[in-house]
């Protein structure tokens, strides 16, 4: 939520669904915000390891000298025993970007995929926008909450609002996940303020990886509508 001056206190929740399809939501937040970092901690993703045998939670944030990162988050149970793990360290990648949004890991064919949203930041070949989707190809090392790249950062999408992609790696298939975006982005402004609203979501792709890079096709249940 935001108070009267628009000062962020972030705060994520959780909801039951019930037996009878109804959402239930807990009474109080999973955990509270973190005092040693900005104010800029949002978009959870919950992660599933069947390794560790732990539930991990990444948090999209900005360090409080103004660096995009991710914080971990980390749990036995999905709803309750929360504690904090640590900062994800990413070599190569301590000053990208002024706050990372969505984060999200994915294992695609034994490989590791990091996929997030750097903001405040200009890169090459997307003329003066300061909002990306990018992904990395590498190893996550739980122990250490360490991503190590493999390679270079590339986009997900040169459109200029494709933005804040999430997936699902539940698919019973370890050689792709499903990932859906934001056509929008923030603080842009678009002709369908006029009747309230803005935004949409993409067609959902599949991932898959191919020679090191990612390869996205329209999700094959979409042949189902033709």
């Amino acid at each position: 939520p935001r108070d009267e001056n628009g000062v962020r206190t972030p705060s994520p929740g959780a909801a039951v669904l019930n037996a009878d399809g109804k959402l239930e939501k807990l009474d109080a937040p999973l955990f509270g915000p973190r005092d040693d970092y900005s104010e800029h901690q949002r978009d959870p993703k919950v992660v599933w390891n069947g390794e560790k045998q732990k539930y991990y939670i990444f948090i999209g944030a900005q360090t409080a000298d103004g660096r995009g990162c991710v914080l971990v988050y980390e749990s036995a149970e999905p709803l309750s025993g929360w504690r904090f793990a640590g900062q994800l360290k990413v070599p190569g990648y301590e000053t990208f970007g002024g706050m990372w949004e969505c984060p999200y890991i994915v294992n695609i064919s034994g490989k590791d995929v990091l996929i997030f949203s750097p903001q405040y930041t200009r890169l090459p070949g997307r003329a003066e926008s300061t909002n990306h989707n990018v992904y990395l190809i590498g190893r996550m090392d739980y122990d250490t909450l360490t991503f190590t790249p493999e390679g270079p950062y590339r986009f997900l999408d040169f459109g200029f609002d494709f933005y804040a992609a999430q997936g699902a790696a539940n698919v019973d298939d370890p050689d792709k996940a499903i990932l859906i975006a934001w056509i929008g982005l923030p603080d842009n402004h678009y002709p369908t303020e006029e009747e309230d609203w803005e935004g949409s979501m993409t067609l959902p792709r599949e991932l898959r990886i191919r020679d090191g890079r990612l390869l996205q096709t329209p999700i094959s249940g979409i042949e189902a509508l033709r």
